[in-house]
């Protein structure tokens, strides 16, 4: 389900995503899972979920906004 939805590349660069963005959807009892929105612009706070997966990775906010940085560099 992961790969179908939220760690799918090409589905996001088929929205024209890149960096940080948040997918939401649902999965129906079947399954099935439906996009719900792509939030091109997900919260920060340390409260949100962003951070918390950087945090769980082992990086810090500095260190998770010094890549998003250097990866806007190279574009």
């Amino acid at each position: 389900m992961r790969r179908n939805c939220t760690n799918d590349p090409h589905r996001l660069r088929a929205c024209r995503c890149s960096g940080v963005v948040r997918v939401d959807f649902i999965v129906t009892p079947e399954g099935k899972p439906y996009l719900i929105e792509i939030n091109s612009i997900p919260g920060m706070s340390a409260g949100s979920i962003v951070p918390k997966q950087a945090r769980a990775m082992g990086m810090s906010l500095g260190e998770m906004f010094d890549l998003i940085i250097a990866d806007t560099c190279r574009k």
